[in-house]
């Protein structure tokens, strides 16, 4: 990838208030993956992010589930989480969390309550790699972050992975569809 490529992302700046912002695109660190967004879900904890009512969670890159087209593999990328040869223009579903590990909640087996699993997620833009959230032209997958190939009889018009009480807003239909409901 051209050292010289921008991207933009949309960053909440304040409560609803989102900023787009341009940024040169990275090129991946060994191990990591830089995609470009092909789709990406408006989830419910968006909503709540934006209006101010997270806990935990505010000015920060906006999205977190999406389906990916990988761009730039960094060295010694070969394979996905599940040991499938993944190269660049793959479809890839990422996960925004990571697992360190080394918190009380992983010794426990409890990944997904990992005390340090948004650590990337919620870092300002103006920091490396700059492309932490999927609301975005580009997401990049950390080393240590697990990304799946998304098989080749999956359209790329699915809607990306999601959590059970999301919604998509589809660019072809422009309305709002339930978690439930299959892509026609």
């Amino acid at each position: 990838m051209p050292t010289n490529t921008t991207g933009r992302l949309a960053y909440l700046a304040d409560e609803r208030d989102v900023e787009i912002r341009e940024y040169p695109v990275p090129d991946p660190e060994p191990g990591a993956l830089v995609t470009e967004v092909v789709r990406a879900n408006v989830c419910g904890s968006e909503l709540h992010i934006w209006n101010g009512e997270h806990p935990l969670l505010d000015r920060m890159v906006l999205g977190h589930e999406a389906l990916c087209r990988v761009s730039d593999l960094g060295d010694g990328v070969e394979t996905d989480y599940d040991g499938e040869p993944i190269e660049e223009g793959d479809l890839v579903a990422p996960t925004y969390f990571v697992a360190c590990g080394k918190c009380a909640a992983c010794g426990r087996g409890e990944f997904r309550s990992c005390e340090n699993d948004l650590s990337h997620w919620v870092k300002h833009p103006d920091e490396f790699p700059h492309f932490h959230g999927t609301f975005a032209t580009h997401y990049y997958i950390h080393p240590e972050q697990h990304f799946y190939k998304v098989p080749a009889n999956i359209p790329e018009a699915s809607p990306p992975p999601r959590t059970a009480r999301s919604r998509r807003c589809s660019s072809d239909s422009k309305k709002w569809v339930s978690p439930t409901a299959r892509p026609s």
